[in-house]
């Protein structure tokens, strides 16, 4: 179903949502292990080796079947959220989409049957950007070469103050991204409250 069409900051978006009962579910669990270091050498019977690092990292998929009040079925599949739910249960999901695409990531679940909600962050955090070039790295990159024009053409006094603008513009653009993220969870939590 169709919600609410808003504006976080410049972003305009509108949220979507469906409601059903959990008819089944499959949860299931990745862990993917990775090493490093190892290795050195000896020469003359001396030498060094580098300690091994192993890091293992867990990811949960669940995958939920709500069926809706027409009857229709979804199948909702979800990564890192560990959901908690039984057939059965009454259930809302809530995805978001940006104005110029044509789909988007879920942001919000509702467990009417245990009141739980759960709602990703990460996802919310970034439909919230405000920066025109979104990648952290290639803006820095981008200040870089702003820098190096400004010192080719004035030396060191425009360079201290690209930097000094640089560092200003993304403490105000972090203040922004807050906001409108703060904007955007306070639709979802709206949209949650009204499924009851």
């Amino acid at each position: 179903m169709k919600g609410d069409t808003f504006s976080a900051g410049r972003n305009t978006m509108t949220i979507y949502y469906d409601r059903g009962l959990v008819a089944g579910k499959d949860k299931n669990m990745e862990t993917r292990v990775s090493g490093s270091g190892g290795g050195g050498g000896t020469y003359q019977g001396t030498g060094a080796t580098a300690p091994v690092h192993i890091t293992s990292t867990t990811i949960i998929h669940d995958k939920i079947y709500l069926q809706k009040e027409n009857g229709k079925e979804r199948a909702v599949e979800l990564t890192n959220w560990d959901v908690a739910c039984r057939e059965g249960h009454d259930m809302v999901v809530a995805w978001i989409i940006p104005e110029g695409k044509e789909n988007g990531d879920y942001t919000a679940i509702k467990n009417i049957t245990t009141g739980s909600e759960l709602y990703d962050n990460e996802v919310i955090r970034g439909l919230g950007n405000q920066h025109l070039i979104k990648k952290g790295i290639l803006r820095f990159l981008v200040a870089v070469v702003l820098l190096i024009i400004l010192y080719n053409m004035g030396g060191s006094t425009l360079v201290g103050l690209g930097v000094v603008a640089y560092i200003v513009y993304e403490i105000f653009m972090n203040a922004q991204n807050k906001q409108a993220a703060a904007v955007i969870k306070k639709n979802l939590e709206a949209l949650m409250n009204t499924q009851n």
